[in-house]
């Protein structure tokens, strides 16, 4: 009778099999893939109804452009007067009076400066002035104030000859900036990341064989071989060499065990059959898990059984509870079969990645 004890001793020292991640992680990329576009189209959706949400006011703006035409010989003034000070300039006593003037007590002086905006793009002659605001009137009569107060400071300072409108967009709607695709970007990363972190986690305690090996190291019971899925273009080599194997230890009557109802030992002994005659394989019968009638309890007593293990499905922890107990009754574990194998990805584990073709 085979130590019970080794199975539980054996599985926690196992590593994580980083040729089987590898090949299980190479399929999921278009599982991936379909999340990662699901993640994008929630995050421009969600995106979208954030930008709906916010701009919900209609905002009005009004661009003009000023010639700023320094006096001959100052060329100091440029250092005052700049892509970098312009803005703060226009928050001054230099301009802000000028434009409280004009607008009058209806305005604030914070809620006017919070509306103008000043840029110089190019060249430092050239200034924009942008003014923006919820109301229509109030942004035309800000943009008017700004060109009185410009004007004044340019006949005012001797550092300019003047300042000069050259350029009057008018007021309307401010374009409204939807950065949909980043939203869609940043969607589609945030979900692949998810779903690489979750298959990871999932790989590391899944409860699944892809291997001979891990069969080997989980149960602790000799693999016979393995078997490849109906609609697998291949060779049959591997089966032959697993009917071999199978047939060696026919020195009784056999029972195929199913770990899992999902008829793996019937379609196991419909193909090994097809390959021995009934009677080279004297006696065979198969019997699947979960048992739910006593006579098959019985026949289990002290025989000799085959274990049908399926590629890719969840069941090493009921393998392992099925093992413990088939040796309390005294059945003489011949070995397992790894089924239903997916034949690329088993060619691909043992012959691209490793020269040890039974490891």
């Amino acid at each position: 009778m085979q130590d019970t004890h080794r199975i539980q001793e054996t599985y926690p020292q196992e590593g994580i099999d980083s040729k089987a991640y590898l090949l299980c992680f190479l399929r999921r990329i278009p599982y991936m893939l379909l999340i990662g576009l699901t993640g994008a189209i929630i995050g421009s959706g969600l995106y979208l109804l954030i930008a709906a949400i916010n701009n919900r006011t209609t905002v009005y703006m009004q661009e003009t452009e000023y010639y700023i035409d320094f006096a001959p010989g100052r060329i100091d003034a440029k250092d005052y007067y700049n892509a970098f000070t312009w803005n703060d300039v226009m928050g001054t006593d230099l301009i802000m009076d000028t434009m409280m003037e004009v607008l009058g007590d209806t305005y604030s002086r914070e809620s006017v400066k919070e509306m103008i905006t000043a840029d110089i793009l190019s060249d430092v002659r050239y200034l924009t002035i942008t003014v923006q605001g919820e109301d229509e009137k109030k942004v035309e009569a800000v943009s008017s104030a700004v060109q009185e107060a410009l004007t004044a400071l340019g006949s005012r300072e001797d550092l300019f000859d003047s300042i000069t409108l050259i350029e009057d967009n008018g007021v309307k709607p401010a374009p409204r900036p939807y950065f949909t695709w980043r939203a869609a970007f940043l969607g589609f990363l945030i979900a692949v990341c998810i779903e690489i972190f979750r298959f990871s986690i999932c790989f590391g305690i899944e409860d699944t064989f892809y291997t001979k090996k891990q069969i080997r190291q989980r149960l602790n019971i000799p693999v016979l071989g393995l078997w490849y899925q109906l609609d697998n273009h291949h060779d049959g080599e591997e089966e032959l060499q697993t009917s071999l194997a199978v047939q060696s230890v026919m020195n009784q009557d056999v029972i195929f065990v199913d770990i899992i109802n999902g008829n793996y030992a019937e379609q196991f002994y419909e193909q090994y059959t097809s390959i021995f005659s009934s009677k080279e394989n004297g006696s065979l019968q198969t019997i699947s898990y979960p048992i739910i009638r006593q006579e098959e309890y019985d026949k289990l007593e002290n025989a000799n059984v085959i274990l049908v293990i399926p590629f890719g499905v969840p069941c090493a922890n009921q393998a392992e509870d099925i093992v413990c107990e088939l040796q309390r009754r005294n059945c003489h574990i011949a070995g397992a079969v790894l089924t239903n194998c997916n034949y690329k990805w088993v060619k691909a584990y043992y012959n691209k990645f490793s020269t040890e073709r039974g490891k």
